[in-house]
């Protein structure tokens, strides 16, 4: 009885695994063809609901989805880093916040841990501006934060696109400002490398296993993953404050 318990349950994961596969093989071709004949897709600007999916630009430190008059509470560079950086921020009526902000590289969380621990007393809120990067270098940073049980921000006229997400899902309690950014699209798990999506079904499989699992770890719904699917990597979808608050990506929305 046990093992026809155990065989059921393989051939069901594998089921979900062939479907998984057809479905971003799928969704990549669709894409493709709209693409082709339908050059309006992806548009610029701000984003609100129903109207979402914007270009990914991951070299800009400032993307064209913000209002052109936003106060930023941080002074952003003019290029994005190509890895994270860190530095401490005061932010007013917040206190000092670690500013984690570049793409995300191999070796960025062993970094981010050696400056973390460099401080006696170090700051509990953390805020992000990144365009993604290595989703397995995200998903340790992120057990670090929280076991740190810090609180993860994202501030007015800043951006976590891609792996990003995943950093800022790790805070114990975590807030979006009205004109900050979060989105998500297509990963590519086979680190610093992109390939068309039929080319890494096997690391999409693994990889997508182990966000989902990181998601339920975190407490946030694992449907965040449908925006991620629905969304080719030169694109990217940017979720607006009710899908934010209902997938408990954000504990709070704050106008």
């Amino acid at each position: 009885m046990t093992k026809l318990s155990i065989s059921k349950i393989l051939y069901l994961i594998l089921g979900i695994q062939i479907f998984v596969s057809i479905m971003t093989v799928l969704l990549d071709v669709e894409y493709r063809w709209l693409r082709y004949f339908d050059q309006t897709e992806i548009r610029y600007g701000p984003v609100e609901p129903g109207d979402q999916r914007r270009l990914f630009e991951p070299k800009k430190s400032k993307p064209e989805i913000f209002p052109d008059q936003i106060e930023r509470q941080v002074e952003l560079p003019d290029e994005m880093p190509k890895r994270l950086m860190f530095e401490v921020v005061e932010l007013k009526g917040i206190g000092p916040t670690i500013m984690v902000y570049g793409g995300i590289e191999k070796g960025d969380f062993a970094r981010f841990k050696d400056f973390y621990n460099s401080f006696n007393d170090p700051p509990e809120n953390i805020t992000f501006n990144s365009p993604g990067g290595s989703v397995y270098e995200s998903l340790e940073l992120g057990r670090f934060i929280r076991s740190n049980e810090m609180q993860s921000l994202m501030l007015p006229g800043n951006y976590c696109f891609s792996a990003c997400p995943y950093m800022f899902a790790a805070g114990t309690k975590r807030i979006a400002y009205e004109n900050s950014a979060v989105g998500m699209h297509q990963h590519y798990f086979d680190e610093s490398v992109i390939l068309p999506t039929f080319m890494a079904v096997e690391d999409i499989q693994i990889g997508q296993g182990q966000t989902m699992l990181y998601l339920v770890e975190m407490e946030i719904s694992p449907s965040l993953m449908i925006y991620s699917l629905n969304t080719p990597p030169d694109a990217i979808y940017v979720l607006v404050e009710e899908e934010l608050l209902e997938t408990n990506l954000a504990t709070k929305f704050i106008k």
